[in-house]
């Protein structure tokens, strides 16, 4: 991904830099695989981070979860959550893909559009579940390791 978002992202500032208009179907073409590839990387980043809290606070489910068809179902799952917001904005749905005057293509949500918003939240989806699941999963650490403290402070009174 970033040998290919960031140096066309370089040259599309140059261009417009010197005055040399930017096709639209270009910024469509480039945004269209720039957010396929972060929302696969940061969903499949999500689905890591929910396997390893299964691992660790359930290990005697982490064999039925993580047999074949759950790692099959989840790969789907990744690649159409992934693809299917893409879908939508380049048919305009929800909002539209814009050239900025820095040459820069985005994405811009429609005013008020739940669609817009939906597909906003799910690029931030996986982000914040990661995070809550790290919290978890720090916050068990913390507490295992206090309990084993006590023990050991009690093994030596």
């Amino acid at each position: 991904m970033c040998s290919f978002s960031v140096p066309l992202t370089i040259f599309q500032v140059l261009a417009a830099l010197h005055n040399q208009p930017n096709s639209v179907g270009l910024c469509l073409f480039t945004q269209a695989v720039y957010t396929i590839a972060t929302k696969t990387i940061n969903w499949s980043d999500a689905i890591l981070a929910l396997n390893s809290f299964v691992a660790f606070f359930f290990p005697h489910h982490y064999k039925a979860c993580n047999s074949p068809i759950e790692t099959a179902t989840t790969i789907l799952f990744t690649w159409f959550i992934s693809v299917s917001p893409v879908v939508l904005m380049e048919l305009g749905l929800g909002g539209s893909d814009r050239v900025l005057p820095v040459g820069q293509c985005a994405y811009l949500p429609a005013a008020g559009s739940a669609l817009g918003n939906l597909i906003t939240g799910l690029s931030l989806a996986p982000n914040a579940k990661v995070d809550t699941l790290a919290a978890l999963r720090s916050r068990a650490i913390f507490l295992q390791r206090r309990r084993m403290a006590k023990v050991l402070l009690l093994m030596f009174l």
